[in-house]
């Protein structure tokens, strides 16, 4: 059984675990927090509230996007879900977005496998969202954008699997880049990936999944499929049945149709740099970060060059590319002749994605959502507005032997996500003898008490030595803290079925020091659990609540 809150095998008259709020998360960024629970602080840099459905009403009711667009942008996604093995909601989502439907979108790095658990909690927010907007009379569809065009291919070759033995693991791809710096989305697989899928199937935990994602698996991870053909077919494969479109943005025709966005980007550069500054140095005043980090050289492109993606940088003269000068004016015609390209960076990269798409809504995690406070002042002057940007569902997902752990150990995920490396002492201290717990408390009370009466006699006869006992106090502190510790040792080493339960709680709920669902691939939920987890999360999932959600499996 699945639910949030509490196991539903327990009895309703038991006390809920509520869900933490993102304030809880460890590392959580102060802008991030404040633009789910302090809108009021931050809404110069976003126009709409994050949380209220009614925000993309106001958007979809001032929203110009051109029918020509609208019609090209439905014919390429019509294309790309035939090639992506689409189901016939996909195509459905697809017409009524050709009939005027705005779009909730939604995107993520092309990882292998899937990535981690948060790719599905990013789509299945957007899907829930537009759905629940098309019900209200505001007609949405979700659309899932691929990144990929980053070249950072160690950053997504790669996923970890939380393995049938419980263990965290790590799978990685040896594919390469035929050139440095080539988009990752562009690398072919060879032979190698049916030996990799395979190695990953016998990894995946059993469950009532394991063989549909292993068939998945085999089917979308193929020699000669590239990183993005086969995300794009796994996504689609996975989530398709929701209506969610896939979009790949590397097609030469949406190049063509974000070309004038190229063209401004490089003819009012200097513009928008001294926009970024005082964007960023306002941030920066109030107290936040700036997601992206913006230099005295830094242009919003990047060109195509040998196969490679080559940063094009801005000095006081013009541009270069690897160093060499390029005039503007060779740059816009070959905007105009080539843009395919061209591609853009982390800021202007929504702007692109929003002038090629009717957007509503953003559903992003917290990186990106801090993003959008730097690429505001972009929007302004290329668009003229922006969406909605919401938050992507967070999630915690705990399997039914990690709840009784919680429970017997009196732990909460919270207290894990904080004090991670001091769970297992905890957890031992747990498992005292009953008396050697009052002995050890009682004998910590004592000798407080006999430290502060000694304390105060020998301080009336000599200052000197009230200094002398306080540094007696603090090493018979020391030593009895090292006693009590030294017995929480003991337990811990005598009782293995403590260290087991640690080692399972750590693993599932907080692996690495970091979230669950930024670590742990989504397949390994999807094996276990089966696909039909996904219908769960959707059902479940809040759309209004900003909170971390904890589900209980």
């Amino acid at each position: 059984m699945i639910g949030f809150g509490i196991p539903l095998s327990e009895t309703p008259a038991q006390p809920a675990c509520p869900c933490i709020s993102q304030t809880e998360i460890p590392h959580a960024a102060p802008l991030f927090t404040d633009l789910l629970y302090h809108y009021d602080r931050v809404r110069q840099w976003y126009p709409h509230a994050p949380l209220d459905l009614a925000s993309y009403a106001d958007v979809a009711r001032s929203l110009k996007y051109s029918a020509a667009t609208r019609a090209e942008v439905a014919t390429v996604l019509e294309e790309q879900s035939r090639e992506f093995a689409a189901p016939r909601a996909v195509f459905a989502s697809i017409e009524r977005l050709r009939r005027g439907a705005g779009a909730i979108v939604t995107g993520q790095q092309v990882g292998l496998f899937g990535g981690p658990a948060f790719t599905f909690y990013k789509a299945l927010k957007a899907i829930k969202i537009a759905e629940s907007l098309t019900a209200s009379g505001t007609e949405a569809v979700p659309i899932f954008w691929l990144a990929a065009e980053d070249h950072d291919l160690e950053e997504i070759n790669h996923v970890r699997l939380l393995t049938r033995d419980g263990r965290v693991e790590v799978v990685r791809s040896s594919a390469k880049s035929p050139t440095e710096h080539a988009p990752v989305g562009e690398i072919v697989f060879g032979e190698e990936i049916g030996a990799l899928v395979e190695q990953t199937a016998a990894m995946l935990p059993d469950g009532d999944g394991h063989g549909e994602i292993a068939a998945l698996l085999r089917e979308t991870y193929r020699a000669g499929e590239t990183l993005a053909s086969s995300f794009g077919r796994f996504i689609t494969r996975l989530l398709g049945r929701f209506g969610v479109i896939v979009m790949d943005p590397r097609d030469a025709r949406l190049r063509r149709l974000a070309a004038p966005v190229f063209h401004q980007a490089i003819e009012s550069a200097a513009e928008f740099h001294q926009a970024l500054e005082a964007r960023n140095r306002d941030l920066q005043a109030r107290g936040y970060h700036n997601q992206v980090f913006v230099s005295d050289e830094t242009s919003l492109l990047f060109v195509r060059r040998g196969g490679q993606r080559v940063p094009l940088r801005r000095n006081r003269s013009g541009f270069t590319l690897s160093g060499a000068a390029v005039d503007a004016r060779e740059l816009l015609k070959n905007v105009e002749h080539r843009p395919e390209d061209f591609s853009p960076n982390a800021l202007l990269r929504p702007v692109v994605q929003d002038s090629l798409l009717p957007t509503l809504g953003y559903i992003g995690g917290p990186g990106e959502l801090a993003y959008f406070a730097q690429a505001g002042v972009i929007y302004d002057r290329v668009l003229g507005r922006m969406p909605v940007i919401a938050p992507r569902a967070s999630l915690t997902l705990v399997d039914a032997h990690s709840a009784k752990a919680l429970k017997r150990y009196n732990l909460t995920l919270p207290r894990i996500f904080h004090e991670d490396e001091a769970i297992r002492p905890a957890m031992a201290r747990q498992f005292l003898p009953p008396e050697l717990s009052v002995t050890l408390a009682d004998s910590r009370t004592q000798l407080d008490a006999m430290l502060a009466a000694l304390r105060h006699d020998l301080k009336a006869l000599d200052q000197t030595l009230d200094d002398a006992a306080a540094r007696a106090g603090r090493k018979m502190t020391h030593q009895l803290t090292r006693l009590s510790d030294k017995a929480n040792r003991s337990v811990l080493r005598r009782n293995a079925q403590v260290e087991r339960d640690a080692t399972h709680l750590l693993n599932h709920l907080y692996p690495n020091h970091a979230l669950q669902e930024r670590v742990i691939g989504g397949i390994s939920f999807l094996s276990r659990y089966g696909t039909s987890l996904l219908d769960v999360i959707h059902d479940k999932m809040s759309i209004k609540s900003p909170d971390h959600q904890p589900l209980f499996l």
